[in-house]
C-alpha cells in the first residue's frame, strides 16, 4: 500500500499496426522518456514529467525511474495490461524492476493494471500514467465512483486521474505524508476514525495557544509541507454537502 523511495518502471511501446489510432512517432522512446523524466511545458514553463508529479504530490517521499524499451509489434487489436508477462516480466524482476507499463497509440481511456503491469496511451495526460502506476507499484485501489454525491472527483488523482494531488487519506496510506505532523482523531461515530493534521501546533503549542487547523474541502491545493489540512473537517463538509444534494 506504501510508495516510499525510488522505484525502477520499464516503459514498453507497443504498437499495433494497422490497429494503432495514432502514427507512429518519429522518435517514440525519446517522446516517452520525455514525458516519464523532463517534459517542460511549452505556455507555462513548468515540468509536467511523471516523475516531477510523483516527486512533487509525495513531498519528496517517493520517487520514480523510469527506462524505455525496445518497440513491441504484437498484431491483433485487444492487448491487455499483462499480456507481455511471459515474455517480459521474469527478466524484468530479475533485472530489479518494480513494475512494467505498456505505452501505447490508441484513444484517451486506455489507462489500466494488473499487478506488476499497467497499460495507459501517449494521448492520455500524466494523471492517467501516475494513477495507473500507482495501482501497480502499491497496490492502491481506485476511488472513483458512480455514485455522484459521493465521488471525489478532482479532489484527489486516484478518482480523477486528471493529475491533481491526492486527498490527505490518500497520502496518508502511500506514506506521504510526516506521521510525527499527524494524528489520529475521533470521528463523528465510534467505529470511525480519521487523521488530521494540525497546522497550530507547528507555530506555537496548541495548549497554551489554542486555534483551530484550517480545514480545506479537500489538500489538493495545500502548501507542500504547510500541514494545513484536516481531514476530518474536509469529511464532515463532505458528509454535509451530500446530505444537502439528496
Amino acid at each position: 500500500m506504501r510508495w516510499v523511495g525510488q522505484k525502477r518502471v520499464a516503459f514498453v511501446p507497443v504498437t499495433r499496426g494497422l490497429y494503432d489510432e495514432y502514427p507512429r512517432p518519429p522518435d517514440w522512446r525519446g517522446d516517452i522518456e520525455r514525458r516519464v523524466s523532463l517534459d517542460i511545458d511549452p505556455v507555462k514553463g513548468v515540468d509536467v514529467s511523471l516523475r516531477n508529479y510523483i516527486q512533487t504530490t509525495s513531498n519528496g517521499r517517493a520517487d520514480l525511474v523510469g527506462e524505455v524499451l525496445d518497440v513491441v509489434e504484437v498484431d491483433r487489436k485487444d492487448v491487455e495490461p499483462g499480456d507481455l508477462e511471459p515474455q517480459l516480466g521474469p527478466t524484468l524482476r530479475a533485472q530489479g524492476f518494480d513494475a512494467g507499463a505498456l505505452v501505447m497509440l490508441g484513444g484517451p481511456g486506455a489507462g489500466r493494471s494488473s499487478g506488476f503491469w499497467a497499460r495507459f496511451v501517449m494521448a492520455e495526460g500524466v494523471g492517467v500514467w501516475a494513477m495507473e502506476l500507482t495501482h501497480s507499484i502499491a497496490g492502491f485501489a481506485d476511488l472513483y465512483t458512480y455514485l455522484v454525491p459521493h465521488d471525489l472527483g478532482r479532489f484527489d488523482n486516484m478518482a480523477c486521474a486528471c493529475g491533481t494531488h491526492p486527498t490527505a487519506y490518500t497520502k496518508n496510506l502511500l506514506g506521504w505524508l510526516d506521521p510525527s505532523r499527524s494524528r489520529l482523531t475521533p470521528g463523528p461515530t465510534p467505529s470511525s476514525r480519521y487523521t488530521r493534521w494540525d497546522s497550530c501546533s507547528r507555530h506555537r503549542p496548541a495548549e497554551r495557544s489554542p486555534c483551530r487547523p484550517r480545514a480545506a474541502v479537500f489538500p489538493s491545493w495545500s502548501r507542500r509541507g504547510s500541514g494545513e489540512i484536516s481531514t476530518t473537517a474536509a469529511t464532515d463538509t463532505t458528509r454535509r454537502a451530500s446530505r444537502a444534494k439528496a
